[in-house]
């Protein structure tokens, strides 16, 4: 049986968020709330004008909880090709190297909030979505060691595209611009 390896395993202490994350959760909390409640004694009040603010409102709210998911601690282990996420709502695994689907993103955040790259995976079997933020339990993006186990258990299947991409990520430390991939070979030099 391959050896287990925990992801994100925390280093020296927590990152420092400072303030930013705080006010941000408070700000949008208490506008969601004012929002919320304008609308409902909008509502309540029969004026056609409620009907204008709840499109918004509900579109925030969206991405309100979208943050709210990227910030929620996870624990995560890779196990040959399988990962396995431990998270809020339980145990999810998925073996990257059968999975019909891997895609990369980053975490839904606000001004001030680092961004951090998401693998989201569809299990073969269960047809079940993982989703894994590349944040350690420390706070701090995932060591390049990380990422290059995730990109080669990527590559034992027919995912490889991106497991190239989580190869530049973890040698560059972020995914490459459209214009740092430029390739100038072919460029005559006089």
């Amino acid at each position: 049986m391959p050896d287990e390896r925990e992801l994100g395993r925390a280093a020296q202490g927590a990152a420092d968020t400072g303030p930013g994350k705080a006010l941000n959760d408070l700000g949008i909390g208490l506008f969601l709330l004012l929002l919320g409640v304008a609308c409902a004694a909008g509502t309540l009040g029969l004026r056609w004008e409620a009907l204008l603010v709840w499109p918004p409102w509900a579109a925030l709210l969206v991405f309100a909880l979208r943050r709210r998911r990227d910030s929620l601690p996870q624990r995560a282990w890779l196990q040959g090709t399988v990962r396995r996420i431990e998270d809020r709502s339980g145990v999810h695994e998925c073996d990257l190297a059968a999975a019909t689907e891997a895609r990369l993103g980053s975490t839904t955040v606000m001004r001030g909030e680092p961004s951090f790259g998401v693998l989201t995976s569809r299990d073969a079997l269960t047809g079940d979505r993982v989703r894994y933020v590349f944040r350690g339990e420390d706070g701090r993006p995932l060591k390049p060691d990380d990422v290059r186990a995730l990109a080669e258990a990527l590559d034992a299947g027919p995912q490889k595209p991106t497991a190239a991409r989580l190869r530049e990520i973890a040698a560059h430390g972020r995914e490459p611009t459209s214009a740092e991939r430029v390739d100038w070979s072919h460029r005559i030099t006089r």
